[in-house]
Order: C-alpha cells, then structure tokens, then sequence
C-alpha cells in the first residue's frame, strides 16, 4: 500500500457525559473519573513530511499558542526524538474549537499529530507507546487516541474504551470567554484524597458508570446520565455561564451542563428539534453556537482512515 507523504486530517472535540472529581492528590494533580466522547466538530489539520529537519507550524483560524508554545509543535518535538534523522515537517492547523472551552481541542491536535507522523516519519511505534507519548502532553492526548465513548481515571490519562450509546443531538454553546483547566480546579475547592468520605464517592461514581455501559449496550439514551462536578462551582463564579445554562434550558435543550472544565456548555436537544434551539440560541445572542453529533469509535476511526491514516 502507498503512503501519503501528507495527511489532512480532521481533529475533532469532545464532551464528557460524567465528570466526578473525587479529590486533591499528593501530587497536586486530581484525580477524576469520567465518560468522554468524541463529537464532530473539528479543527482540520494538514501534515507533510519533509527531509528538512525542521517543524514548521501555521495556525489560522482561532488565536492559539504559537510556535513551541503548541501542543501541535510539542507533540511533533516529542515524536521527533524517536524519529529516523532528517525527519521534519510542515503542519498546518486551521483552528474552528473555541479554545479553553473545555471541549479538549488541544490536546486532540497533539494526539492526531502524533498519529498522522507516526505514519509520515515511519517510526513503526505502537498504540500503546503513542499513548504513553501522549501523557506527556496532557491528560486528554490518550484518550483522543483512541475515540468514542471511553471511561478515564487517574488525572484522565488512564484509558478504557467503553460501548458506544446510540447516537445523540447535540448543542454546544460557548459564551465567548476561556479559562485555563488549573483555574477551574482551583475554585472547585476539591478536598484532599484519603477521607472518610472517598469510599463512599467511589462507589456512586461506579455505580453510575456502571449505568452508563447498561444503557449503552441496550441501545438506551444515554443523556439522562449527564453529570458535571464543575457545575456547581463554576456556574455559581460566572454568571455569564449561568445566563448561557438558562438559554440552552429555555431554547428546550432537555439536559444541559459544561463540558469538561468549561467554559463551553453542552445541551442534548431532545425533544425539540436541534435546528429550532440552533436558531433561538443565535437570535438570543448568547455566544457562539455549534449543532453537533456524537460520533462513534468506528466513525471516529473511519475518518481518519478516510483522510489516508493507516491503523
């Protein structure tokens, strides 16, 4: 089989439809258990391999990170050192994800940059070694490896795949401001880990992934399960969220929270028809909206195939 000397490749966003926090670690990181989702709005990214020796990067789109400072170039960097000599590369970021959105755009271009020239450069390195590449970058890179719906522990990097629920509608609104992920755990106030109270935190959280895989294996709707820890906090810091949470609610969004760390939030349209609340969210302006799609392992994997991505 050929190989394409480039690749233009979508990178696509994420939700998550369960985020428990179950507290501060003794590394100061938290540790988190939560249901993440691949869905269809993505930044496009186009990869060619030179012999230059050389990463180069150009964004446009959204104001990102330039330069060194990207999570694109670091992840590039970081392959590079396991790379034959001479293997360089021009990359090409078109960028549409709202960036500190909590829909994970970042951390999906590093992981389809390491994929798209783990093939250009000819490393040969397997999944599990691109995984381990990919917590390097950032707790989110491994789970943008693999797709779909996929439980994470840990601080996020440690991976399972889970079933895949039927399709869902999806509304996903940003209100047009960012913070970082470090800022939205501060003012969570997360207790430390090893109180009386864990076990029992633990136990609801299994109870409701347990939920989700039975509902998913059923072909059952899982929205009903949606559930964010930085609701509370956040929405109660930021008004402007909680004007964005009452909009998607009275547009008849049927459940709606942040995705991930915020600030964007996500709303499953069911019952009213996902072009209707589309349409009362942009005339009430009360940020960007985005109609979206829940896509599945297979899907996810299909249009990386699709775009000449060999897996």
């Amino acid at each position: 089989m050929h190989t394409p000397d480039r690749i233009q490749i979508p990178s696509f966003a994420k939700i998550n439809w369960i985020l428990k926090v179950l507290g501060r670690r003794r590394d100061s990181f938290h540790e988190v258990r939560t249901i993440l989702q691949t869905v269809d709005l993505a930044d496009q990214i186009s990869i060619r391999g030179t012999c230059s020796d050389r990463i180069r990067l150009e964004t446009s789109g959204r104001e990102v990170a330039k330069g060194e400072e990207n999570l694109v170039w670091r992840a590039a960097a970081l392959l590079k050192k396991r790379a034959p000599a001479g293997s360089g590369a021009d990359i090409s970021l078109r960028k549409r994800i709202p960036v500190g959105a909590g829909l994970g755009g970042g951390s999906s271009n590093a992981a389809v940059t390491l994929l798209a020239l783990n093939q250009l450069w000819s490393c040969g390195l397997e999944l599990k070694r691109l995984r381990q590449l990919g917590e390097e970058l950032g707790s989110d890179v491994p789970f943008f490896l693999l797709g779909g719906a996929v439980l994470a522990r840990g601080r996020g990097e440690l991976v399972s795949p889970l079933p895949d629920p039927p399709a869902e509608s999806l509304v996903l609104c940003f209100p047009g401001f960012s913070f970082s992920t470090a800022k939205a755990y501060k003012m969570g106030h997360w207790p430390r880990l090893a109180t009386t109270s864990d076990h029992l935190t633990k136990m609801r959280t299994d109870t409701k992934i347990r939920r989700f895989c039975e509902y998913a294996e059923d072909s059952r709707r899982v929205h009903v399960l949606l559930e964010n820890d930085f609701d509370a906090p956040l929405l109660k810091q930021f008004p402007r969220l909680t004007e964005t949470h009452r909009a998607l609610r009275r547009a008849g969004c049927e459940r709606v929270a942040l995705c991930g760390s915020g600030s964007a939030l996500l709303g499953v349209s069911a019952p009213a028809p996902p072009t209707l609340i589309v349409e009362k969210l942009i005339c009430s302006g009360i940020g960007e909206v985005f109609p979206s799609l829940t896509l599945s392992r297979n899907q996810y994997r299909a249009a990386f195939r699709q775009a000449g991505l060999i897996l």
